[in-house]
């Protein structure tokens, strides 16, 4: 992040900004749990089912390391173990169909226990029959016993006619499976040396080929990546990989869309790639949000004249906050800025509730102190003096540099801290940095 620049904090408006072509009928609700269970994200993918009368429907769940409590393994390594649950409902509420499952993931050291960025992806695949279902997906971390949980709706797509049809998208970094439904990137993986797009066409004699044309459309609406290609059809079904260079695509939300030809007739598909990396989206909207964020730092008076503050008075105000805290004035970046903003980002991601993530104490703390040495998770409360402690979940988050430990405890759908006084210094003043 350039010093005092507000390029990568804000979002840059274009005309086209949103316009998004809907492809499936896909809809996942907005995770409302505690901090402490597992965030997870899910993704559902559409194809031919080998069962007549009957679709394929991938479901993919994706979630980073620090979702899961590891332990030691063999030697230096570690572990995670979890579980993953998926039910389908009809319109009437009745079950159709679910699954479950059991993974693991592998560290191999404990910093990457704690990682925020290297993902995770497990999956199952179902045969439903083609309709409108709400769906209950579930993760469980079997070492603490804690389950995260997410909802939505999903139609899975009809594709036993005799017509020209295209599957959805399914982004992977693997090649060694003939079908989409097997395809999936490894649990423990983190960033893929390689990104192909698989897509299947359905109903091209094989006589014929089929014409497809591709873009991959960058945040600004720039075209990053483009081609073209010609393959013979295989018959009723027909599936296709395409190699893209993810160096074109590493910051940010991308659409890759997708034209299929044959038989005089021409389909249309369209499907989002999200970076892995958290820095890569605009972090605010605008200069007041910006701001308000900065209260856990900024004196009472600077603060009330940035929020006073309006037009360029404004933008020259916080430039001098921002400038006042460089450690490097000579150099062009602003570390003390960078890593506020980082960890602002961090916690809108991790903490999440009915508050925005920096709002909540846990993410006042993360910003404040930066990410705790370890974590404790105790079920034996008795380790805890203070008996208004026990029978209440706890988290305690241990800082060896200050020898310290900040102890949360769950109350009213958050956790709050709940020895304020033994902390009240550290988190006074200037961020810990």
């Amino acid at each position: 992040m350039a010093a005092l620049s507000l390029v990568g904090l804000l979002v840059l408006q274009s005309p086209a900004a949103g316009q998004r072509i809907k492809t499936k009928d896909f809809h996942l609700e907005p995770a409302r749990q505690p901090a402490d269970v597992p965030a997870f994200g899910v993704e559902m993918f559409n194809t031919l089912s080998d069962l007549s009368g009957f679709s394929r429907l991938k479901v993919q769940l994706t979630f980073v390391n620090d979702e899961l409590q590891f332990i030691k393994f063999k030697k230096k390594s570690f572990r995670a173990d979890f579980e993953a649950r998926v039910v389908f409902l009809d319109t009437t509420g009745n079950e159709v169909d679910r699954a479950k499952w059991s993974g693991h993931v592998d560290a191999d050291n404990f910093d990457e226990t704690n990682s925020t960025i290297k993902r995770n992806t497990t999956s199952a695949v179902l045969d439903l029959p083609p309709g409108f279902y709400r769906f209950k997906v579930e993760l469980t971390d079997k070492e603490t016993r804690r389950t995260g949980k997410r909802e939505g709706t999903v139609t899975v797509r009809d594709f036993s006619s005799d017509k020209l049809l295209l599957s959805d998208i399914v982004f992977v970094d693997s090649l060694s499976a003939e079908r989409v439904a097997d395809a999936t990137r490894p649990a423990g993986s983190g960033a893929a040396a390689d990104l192909y797009a698989y897509f299947e066409v359905y109903n091209v004699p094989e006589s014929d080929t089929i014409d497809v044309s591709y873009q991959v459309v960058g945040p600004q609406d720039t075209v990053v990546q483009q081609g073209r290609m010609r393959f013979p059809s295989k018959g009723r079904v027909t599936g296709q990989w395409l190699k893209l260079d993810q160096h074109n695509i590493a910051d940010g939300k991308h659409r890759f869309s997708l034209f299929a030809k044959a038989l005089d007739q021409t389909l249309h598909a369209e499907q989002t790639i999200q970076c892995n990396c958290p820095d890569s989206q605009p972090l605010f909207e605008d200069l007041d949000q910006a701001i308000e964020v900065l209260v856990y730092i900024a004196k009472k008076d600077e603060f009330k004249k940035l929020k006073a503050a309006t037009g360029e008075e404004r933008i020259q105000l916080f430039n001098e906050f921002w400038k006042k805290r460089d450690p490097t004035p000579k150099t062009r970046y602003n570390e003390y800025m960078e890593e506020y903003y980082k960890r602002v980002r961090f916690v809108n991601e991790k903490f999440r509730g009915g508050k925005t993530g920096w709002r909540t104490d846990m993410g006042m703390v993360f910003i404040k102190l930066g990410p705790p040495d370890y974590v404790d998770k105790p079920f034996n409360y008795n380790n805890y003096l203070n008996r208004s402690f026990n029978n209440r979940p706890l988290i305690v988050w241990n800082y060896l540099d200050y020898h310290r430990r900040v102890i949360f405890r769950y109350d009213i759908g958050e956790y709050r801290i709940a020895n304020y006084s033994e902390v009240f210094d550290l988190l006074n003043g200037e961020m810990r940095f």
